[in-house]
């Protein structure tokens, strides 16, 4: 699995810039992905996560089709079928793919109200299972901003690519 991270900047709403309580994007090196689909990023810590979720049936449809491959584009703030977020607190992390999760606690929930997202996945099986669509993807940020939900704070994610197989169900 693979984070490729660059050009990150941080505003802030608040007073001070150090004030954000903004998430070290750099220290979301653990990633992975599952469902139909789910892909994240989180620190090594679990104490913050980085969500790209798809609505539908992606995977389950391009099994249907026939098709070897999923190729999407998304205009956050405008298409329903996607949601990009962060969570910080106390074993966020713990919730990425796991059936079984301990108590968390989030502090904090950056939102995305703007940017693009690319999806893109390879089909890794002959035919797909009701809980085993596996596939090989790759989801790319550009552009994202993320606000606060509590706050009103800022983030903004210049580019951000994860790597991770998908389709498959926890449990």
């Amino acid at each position: 699995m693979l984070i490729t991270l660059a050009l990150i900047a941080l505003a802030a709403c608040s007073p001070a810039e150090d004030e954000v309580g903004a998430v070290d994007l750099d220290s979301l090196t653990e990633t992975g992905g599952c469902a139909d689909v789910t892909m994240y990023a989180a620190n090594p810590e679990g104490s913050a996560i980085l969500w790209v979720q798809l609505s539908g049936s992606v995977l389950e449809d391009a099994y249907a089709e026939g098709v070897d491959s999923v190729v999407r584009s998304f205009v956050l703030g405008e298409d329903p079928d996607i949601e990009v977020s962060i969570d910080v607190g106390s074993n966020v992390a713990e919730r990425a793919c796991n059936d079984v999760m301990t108590e968390y606690v989030i502090d904090e929930r950056w939102v995305a109200i703007e940017g693009t997202v690319a999806f893109e996945a390879t089909l890794t099986a002959e035919e797909a299972e009701p809980w085993n669509m596996p596939a090989d993807a790759t989801v790319t940020l550009t552009e994202v901003l993320l606000e606060e939900q509590d706050t009103g704070a800022q983030m903004l994610i210049g580019s951000l690519t994860i790597e991770a197989g998908v389709g498959w169900l926890p449990g």
